[in-house]
């Protein structure tokens, strides 16, 4: 029954405005007429539109697919709105006659964006159209309805009326969905009435098939059978379309309780199965199932039933390949499109080496006219140098008499000298007494900064635990509070991921607001607060956490302390959201001479690219901390797999840190 009221939506077609096909060694030498990707922006365009014109023509739809997901990374490279918003509406339109309703939205609702954005009429209703086909077959008739609605007065704005009458019909669809046959026996006349000027046979066989279905769920036989005769005499030469009159004609003298009349249409449909279309085959089959069983033929209905069931498993079959090749036909044009973004990258390194020789030029020309000054200056330097060499002959006769002068000058100097060592030995003294001050100073600067940054955590870590941690437990409450009971498996499964996210977040916001500067830390010092650490983590039960120290607290001031326990919160984070371990370790050495904080894991390892280059965010801070302790971090692999990161801290031989950077 549904297959034959959804006719409509398997049958048509966007119709290309391209009268003839372009050849393919046409668009070859075009295509190999332009200049490379990127190098010119006129070009890229052309290269698209060539590409468009081709894929209207192509018959097969996956080639189709795949030549509008080439003309969509293109379009997206080259930045062109036009030729994305072309590939979209096309991509949802094949995906959608593969039966891959969902994929074929989204992609018609980013077309549907890009039609609103450039203000282009004929794709917005393009796009409008084809959600509301591809919202039908998923049931949801109200939305389908909306776009359907949208649609309509765009068609008739730009003067397709062939569409316009279309989206008409599939209106009545819609109401025939939900059962409302007076309204969808309306709107299929009004299709009717609206096609007798553009007189197109197909949107009559849409409209007579479409109300045969609703008079017959009206009771009303004989209006039922005056449209399948209606749908009979238009097609009146092809064999497909009359087997599927005879099976709709047999299927309403049934509902008739006339099954011996039902069955000679029903065998007159079936004798022409060897030349009919699989959809067609499949209502005849199921139509004389229906009939036999209800003569009391249970051999003959069985062999029908058989028979129906292995055509609905051949047709199941045939979606199911339509999918994995969309599937395959996805994955390729992704990979099609990184290999343009890495030849976006390659072209734009190019055009800064261009650069880069340009200023490198200039710097030449720059340096040559520097040096042709230079030298025209020493030219004119070396005149003027022989006019004062005369000068200076002169003046050495007047220094002969300044010399005299000036050793009486010396032994006055001396005596200023003698005087002079001791007013610097006084004033070294000063400077002592008041470097020593700014040290005093400079150390309660620090501790300062120190308390204000503990004020700054506790408040943090309170605004973490009482202001986002309560919205997410908030949140969390509201969506346990759904009914499962009308969600679809997929939205169950996307609920679950939800609620499984959120309790996951409220936890990790929970960790952290503990442990961003824990009472233990304050009052007992470094030891006990990684203890109480180590102890929080065990109870989570996502891995096995070993805690071995022999510091002594109080060994560090509070900074340094706070420091270490920071780098170490760092490094658990870390292995928790990035290892993949089940066990993992913190010790604690201390000796005379070096603090060595050790945290291991047996995880997947850490890869020494991103150590060397030091990209994480993470890795930086932990990096900075180790630097204020006056220290150093080394990352090496563990046997037989897992991560070994050291934090060591040179002491001073009295056996107290480093304060260089405290």
């Amino acid at each position: 029954m549904r297959l034959c009221l959804l006719l409509l939506l398997n049958l048509s077609i966007w119709r290309t405005t391209l009268s003839q096909p372009i050849p393919p060694d046409s668009i070859q030498r075009t295509l190999n007429s332009l200049k490379s990707i990127g190098e010119s922006q006129n070009d890229d365009t052309l290269r698209i539109r060539t590409l468009m014109a081709w894929a209207e023509t192509i018959q097969d739809d996956n080639s189709a697919l795949r030549i509008f997901g080439q003309i969509l990374s293109l379009s997206e490279a080259a930045e062109w709105e036009r030729g994305q918003m072309v590939a979209n509406c096309r991509i949802g339109y094949y995906y959608g006659r593969k039966g891959q309703y969902y994929r074929a939205c989204e992609y018609l609702y980013a077309g549907l964006y890009l039609a609103e954005k450039l203000n282009d009429r004929p794709f917005l209703a393009y796009s409008l159209r084809f959600l509301g086909d591809y919202h039908l077959n998923l049931h949801e008739y109200k939305k389908a309805l909306l776009y359907y609605r949208k649609a309509s007065p765009i068609f008739l704005k730009i003067g397709d009326m062939s569409r316009y009458i279309v989206s008409q019909n599939n209106i009545g669809l819609v109401y025939y969905e939900q059962k409302q046959y007076d309204k969808a026996i309306e709107q299929f006349i009004f299709c009717l009435k609206e096609n007798r000027k553009l007189q197109d046979k197909n949107i009559d066989s849409y409209c007579f098939v479409n109300l045969a279905a609703s008079y017959r769920q009206k009771r009303m036989y004989v209006e039922s059978l005056n449209s399948i005769e209606g749908f009979r005499k238009l097609h009146a030469t092809n064999i497909n379309n009359q087997a599927f009159a005879n099976a709709q004609t047999a299927r309403t003298y049934l509902e008739m309780n006339k099954p011996k009349l039902a069955l000679r249409f029903a065998k007159e449909a079936y004798s022409k199965r060897d030349s009919v279309l699989g959809n067609t085959q499949k209502e005849v089959s199921e139509i004389l199932y229906l009939i036999y069983k209800r003569l009391g033929l249970e051999r003959q209905a069985l062999y029908y039933y058989e028979e129906l069931t292995a055509i609905q498993s051949r047709n199941d079959l045939d979606m199911k390949k339509k999918q994995i090749d969309a599937l395959r036909f996805t994955y390729e044009n992704e990979k099609q499109r990184m290999n343009i973004i890495t030849l976006n990258k390659n072209i734009e390194q190019k055009n800064r080496s261009i650069e880069q020789r340009k200023f490198e030029r200039n710097i030449l020309v720059v340096s040559l006219l520097f040096f042709v000054c230079l030298g025209g200056t020493i030219v004119y330097n070396n005149r003027l140098l022989k006019r004062k060499n005369i000068e200076i002959e002169e003046q050495k006769k007047q220094l002969g008499l300044i010399k005299e002068q000036l050793s009486i000058s010396n032994l006055q100097l001396t005596d200023i000298n003698n005087t002079l060592e001791e007013r610097v030995r006084l004033r070294t003294e000063e400077l002592t007494v008041a470097n020593e001050e700014l040290i005093r100073k400079n150390r309660e600067i620090q501790l300062a900064f120190y308390n204000g940054q503990s004020l700054e955590r506790k408040r943090v870590a309170s605004e973490l635990h009482d202001g986002l941690g309560s919205t997410l437990t908030g949140l969390k409450w509201q969506l346990e509070a759904l009914d499962l009971e009308n969600f679809s498996i997929q939205e169950r499964l996307i609920y679950e991921r939800v609620l499984f996210k959120m309790e996951d977040a409220y936890s990790e916001v929970r960790l952290i607001s503990h442990n961003l500067l824990p009472a233990e830390l304050e009052t007992h010092g470094l030891s006990t607060a990684l203890r109480k650490l180590v102890n929080d983590l065990n109870r989570n039960n996502r891995m096995l956490f070993r805690y071995f120290s022999n510091y002594t607290d109080g060994f560090f001031d509070k900074k340094g302390e706070m420091e270490l326990y920071s780098i170490c919160l760092e490094l658990v984070n870390n292995i928790m959201k990035h290892s993949q371990a089940t066990e993992a370790g913190i010790r604690l050495d201390q000796s005379t001479k070096e603090m060595i904080l050790t945290v291991s894991d047996n995880g997947i390892g850490f890869p020494e690219k991103f150590v060397n280059e030091s990209n994480g965010m993470g890795l930086r801070n932990i990096r900075n901390r180790t630097r204020s302790l006056a220290g150093r971090l080394e990352v090496k692999p563990a046997h037989p797999n897992g991560t070994l990161i050291y934090v060591k801290i040179q002491l001073y031989p009295t056996g107290e840190p480093s304060q260089t950077d405290l």
